[in-house]
């Protein structure tokens, strides 16, 4: 088995009011296969109409690797083709283990599609370890 996605798109209630989704991505299960591609979340199962916030590994997992992990934005037409909206940046070993990073994705810089995604790239093996990510979308309310 690789790298694979534990589930959908959760939604979880916010204290600061809307939702934030939440979903899992499973590395290397089992722990020996040395599988570092680069995984995909699913489709965002909401309307993208505002920056978001995303937040990666929000559990904080110490993965004790020395990989670096890109943080890939990308969006699709018609769920076959893809296009990098952006290639938010590159997590350090150091920022990653043991911590969560976290990444406004600005729509008026870099666009929307109507298909989105996540996806997160590692340079090396990270083991067996299960990412969570999380994306509060950041819905601007008038005053």
């Amino acid at each position: 088995m690789s790298n694979t996605i534990a589930d959908n798109w959760g939604k979880v209630g916010a204290s600061s009011g809307g939702l934030v989704y939440t979903c899992t991505m499973k590395w290397n299960q089992p722990a020996d296969d040395n599988n570092h591609d680069e995984i995909c979340s699913p489709y965002f199962n909401w309307k993208v109409d505002s920056d978001f916030t995303i937040f990666v590994n929000y559990n904080v997992v110490d993965t004790s690797t020395s990989a670096t992990v890109d943080l890939h934005i990308y969006g699709s037409m018609n769920g076959y083709n893809k296009v990098d909206m952006v290639t938010a940046t590159t997590i350090s070993n150091a920022d990653f283990d043991g911590k969560m990073y976290k990444y406004l994705y600005d729509t008026s810089t870099n666009g929307i599609a109507p298909l989105m995604y996540v996806a997160l790239d590692p340079s090396a093996d990270l083991g067996a370890v299960d990412i969570k990510v999380a994306v509060y979308p950041n819905i601007r309310r008038a005053d």
